[in-house]
């Protein structure tokens, strides 16, 4: 009796653990936002100041987004953003790279 206790203790911890772990970790949508299954990554023009390089790949990541699907070209309603910048060293540029899930609201 005793042992059927623990090994039942054991495996509701354990399952309760991954249950709570998935709750934890999954992304929610909010209500009325759905997002595209594969990401997006975009590339934009070089610039002295990063944080145009910056504003560079964001505007191209939206305007791949909305040829994809014109209502989904939004970076604030993007899901998983990413973003890299690297500067080069002979011209003293930046330019960066910009990834995410391109989503839309669907109403209601």
């Amino acid at each position: 009796m005793n042992r059927t206790l623990g090994l039942s203790l054991f495996f509701g911890l354990l399952v309760g653990g991954i249950v709570t772990t998935h709750a934890l970790t999954t992304d929610r949508l909010p209500d009325g936002l759905t997002c595209q299954s594969d990401r997006l990554a975009a590339y934009g023009w070089t610039d002295k100041r990063q944080s145009m390089a910056e504003l560079a790949a964001i505007r191209a990541w939206q305007k791949e987004a909305a040829e994809r699907d014109p209502e989904a070209g939004h970076w604030h309603l993007a899901r998983k953003r990413s973003m890299s910048c690297r500067a080069f060293e002979n011209s003293a540029h930046f330019q960066c790279v910009v990834s995410a899930k391109p989503c839309k609201m669907t109403g209601g």
